[in-house]
């Protein structure tokens, strides 16, 4: 009676909380962008190439929830496939810039979808259009009535990368007699670390359906030969030609601003360095493009180029606001930096696509959000920690200055990413014999 009435008003709860705040993303959705496109989908309604495409083949349904997610996702797909060609999926993502990632990435004969509100009747509405073979979560995404309804559907869950943070083990054993049913209904749980494993089995899973097998994101960066091509002659137009170029990815506020001084110190010792601005959100650009002006630095935008494919002036700073190219940036980089991680910005971003190409790593140290690789790449000295502007000179003046420093810094941190290589394959070999 007690979970009956829980059920009740968990669905009533949410479906006021998303009335409340439906102004703010509003705003949202208008400040960044792309969150109009296929925003129905969030209620289950999808046209008719999706209802058929699923209607005519039982697919695994996977999902991620932003960009970092999407990625392992688009990985676990190609890597399942290479098991099971005849393979198809629906992929499911929270954020638009996931989607975009995914639009450009996703195979023609998979499906790519907004993940729906987590409300009873929009979830069983998805469920019914695509009759999952099997839904695979990734990380933190275990919805309650997602969970609930597949568990009521006979459809085998799989959470991947599973992991859970103090906050949400304690809310978790607050509310025990409502959450440990819903992590009991996991057919496997694939977790990071061994804290993980024990905070999942307390909760709720059993020990024989939990496994660890660290941090899944520990996958080669894909990216063609051709890609890069594109990039580099776009910056040899730039004036980027044999250049030592510095890239700042997935940069927050605060954080452009402290490389632009950088960066303008280091001309004054070095020639023939070049710097790439890779902002997270590319809504503001007009923020960093006044930041860049009020510092008297000359900068070209990616964005103006692909909108009219000329060059007006060749430069020494690249804004490269558009999505989904930091890939063959890292490739043509000679240092890179990853944001969100310095100054009042806290949760990090993902350090193992810079490590694939072998180049010295650094970022800040608020990197909460990828605590298990960023621990392994700093027990290994793969990465340095930067906490001020004064540190992040100092660093790149180090690697500018020794080229063996930074030969061996890069070949470090390939090394800590070729230790893990494999994990995400065993877990789909284990799925697969599971679901055979």
């Amino acid at each position: 009676m007690l979970n009956n009435l829980f059920w009740f008003i968990y669905n009533i709860l949410f479906t006021i909380g998303m009335l409340l705040l439906s102004p703010y993303y509003l705003l949202h959705m208008r400040k960044r962008g792309g969150y109009w496109k296929n925003f129905s989908q969030r209620w289950a309604n999808y046209n008719p190439a999706i209802v058929k495409a699923c209607k005519d083949t039982q697919r695994i349904w996977l999902h991620a929830v932003s960009v970092g997610e999407c990625n392992l996702a688009l990985k676990f797909i190609s890597e399942f496939r290479k098991e099971d060609p005849d393979a198809q999926f629906v992929l499911s993502v929270n954020t638009s810039t996931a989607h975009a990632l995914a639009e450009k990435n996703i195979d023609s004969k998979d499906v790519l979808i907004y993940f729906p509100l987590d409300i009873a009747p929009i979830i069983n509405k998805t469920l019914k259009t695509i009759t999952p073979k099997f839904i695979v979560l990734t990380e933190k995404e275990v919805w309650p009535n997602l969970v609930r309804s597949a568990k009521k559907k006979n459809i085998p869950m799989f959470l991947i990368n599973g992991t859970i943070s103090e906050k949400s083990y304690k809310s978790y054993k607050k509310l025990s007699f409502i959450f440990k049913p819903i992590f009991a209904s996991l057919t496997k749980a694939y977790m990071q670390s061994e804290e993980d494993v024990k905070r999942i089995t307390d909760i709720g899973v059993k020990e024989e359906n939990v496994e660890y097998t660290g941090s899944l994101k520990y996958v080669v960066t894909d990216v063609d030969s051709e890609t890069i091509d594109k990039m580099k002659n776009f910056l040899e137009k730039c004036g980027f030609k044999d250049s030592t170029i510095i890239t700042a990815a997935s940069t927050w506020p605060g954080e452009e601003l402290a490389f632009a001084n950088t960066f303008k110190k280091l001309q004054e010792k070095f020639e023939n360095i070049k710097l790439i601005i890779i902002p997270r959100h590319v809504e503001r650009r007009e923020e960093i493009i006044s930041e860049l002006k009020a510092n008297n630095q000359v900068f070209i935008q990616r964005s103006k180029y692909l909108a009219t494919k000329t060059v007006e002036q060749q430069a020494d700073i690249i804004l490269l606001d558009s999505t989904g190219e930091v890939k063959p940036i890292y490739a043509l980089s000679s240092i890179a930096f990853v944001g969100k991680s310095m100054f009042e910005n806290h949760g990090g971003h993902n350090i193992i696509e810079p490590a694939t190409f072998s180049i010295p790593l650094i970022t800040g140290p608020n990197t909460e959000n990828f605590p298990i690789i960023s621990q392994d790449f700093i027990r290994e000295k793969a990465i340095t920690i930067v906490k001020t502007e004064e540190d992040l000179y100092n660093t790149i003046d180090k690697f500018l200055s020794n080229p063996d420093v930074t030969k061996a810094a890069g070949e470090q941190a390939r090394s800590t990413l070729d230790k893990r290589l494999g994990n995400l394959n065993k877990v789909i070999s284990h799925i697969r014999s599971i679901n055979n």
